[in-house]
């Protein structure tokens, strides 16, 4: 027969208690998965079977891929205002564009009345200033412009478009004529009826044969005159440098060959009305004193051998009527280090 042990139960030390709960709290079975739908998440939630890339985001170590972002056209500018024609004008540009190094200019140029062109720049580098020239095949005529400068990124980005920038093309100098000086009135010819012709009037025809396939440029009664009108002769400050042809007030003169219009102006004081006719031969002829109104051509006109370039005239320091004629075998005085010769053989040519 078993008897109850009685007794006084002592307190366990603090120790043994902190012991005895960390071995049972190892020893507890592990946690059941909640259920699905249940608003939890379970215990082991299939990392396994989870993609790397289902969450959009991208593998620990790999690199991060940035797109071009859309073009900025921070700067467009000339670097003048006015230009001469023939002169090509400067863009000042500075485009930015996040995670790109370039981006795609172009330039739009209207003028009045004209229709709009846009010429591709090419590709500049982002984030600098760039200065660039407007290309030759620009051609740009005297008159005023306005340009406007576009900046394009990606497809289906939108570009960026700069404010109109004026421009002025000034058209280019003409070339300075040598002033014809006045001579003796007692070696010319009346100023209405001319001199007996040294030559019989040329029938206006074009000829055939080197150097004589053309039309004389005086279609009337005509004469050389004297020395004084030949290649050479001196004149105050420098030689003659043409043939003068006498001939009556109004005589129509005529191109000799086929070839373009370079000039139509007036000098006061000496060649009076001149035209300048680029020949198709690559020649250039210079036919001044022309009566006043009476050279009605235009600049860039082409004329046929024998059609009218003006009438004979007295313009200018001249005191008859006469054709102040020159020729120009490597172009006029638009083109530098040129020199005429004497035409008179070339006059003899057309004339038989």
């Amino acid at each position: 027969m078993l008897r109850p042990i009685v007794g006084v139960m002592k307190p366990l030390p603090r120790g043994l208690i902190v012991s005895l709960l960390g071995t049972l709290l190892l020893s507890a079975p592990a946690p059941v998965a909640i259920a699905a739908g249940a608003g939890g998440v379970s215990a082991d939630p299939g990392q396994a079977q989870a993609s790397p890339h289902s969450a959009g985001g991208a593998q620990f170590g790999a690199a991060i891929r940035h797109l071009p972002g859309r073009v900025m056209l921070q700067r467009a500018q000339l670097a003048g205002a006015h230009v001469r024609e023939g002169h090509s004008p400067l863009l000042i540009v500075r485009v930015t564009r996040d995670y790109a190094q370039s981006a795609r200019l172009l330039v739009g140029i209207s003028s009045r009345g004209a229709r709009t062109r846009t010429l591709d720049l090419g590709r500049v580098r982002t984030g600098t200033r760039v200065t660039l020239r407007l290309p030759a095949r620009a051609r740009l005529m005297p008159g005023v412009y306005a340009l406007r400068v576009i900046a394009a990124g990606g497809a289906g980005q939108p570009v960026a478009r700069s404010g109109a920038l004026r421009l002025v093309v000034r058209a280019r100098p003409k070339p300075k004529v040598r002033p014809q000086a006045r001579r003796p009135a007692a070696r010319r010819p009346a100023a209405t009826t001319p001199s007996k012709p040294a030559t019989p009037p040329p029938v206006p025809k074009i000829l055939g044969g080197t150097g004589s396939s053309g039309v004389f440029p005086v279609q009337g009664p005509y004469s050389f005159g004297g020395a004084d009108g030949r290649f050479g002769a001196g004149r105050t400050g420098h030689l003659h440098e043409g043939q003068d042809v006498i001939a009556a007030e109004g005589t129509p003169v005529v191109a000799p060959v086929p070839g373009s219009v370079l000039f139509n102006d007036y000098q006061h004081g000496g060649a009076g009305r001149y035209v300048v006719l680029h020949a198709d031969d690559g020649r250039d002829m210079f036919f001044a004193h022309c009566e006043a109104g009476s050279a009605n051509v235009t600049p860039g006109q082409h004329l046929a051998a024998g059609e009218r370039i003006c009438l004979v005239g007295a313009t200018g320091d001249a005191t008859g009527p006469h054709l102040h004629f020159e020729l120009w075998p490597d172009g006029w005085r638009q083109v530098k280090g040129t020199r005429p010769i004497d035409p008179l053989p070339q006059l003899r040519a057309w004339a038989r």
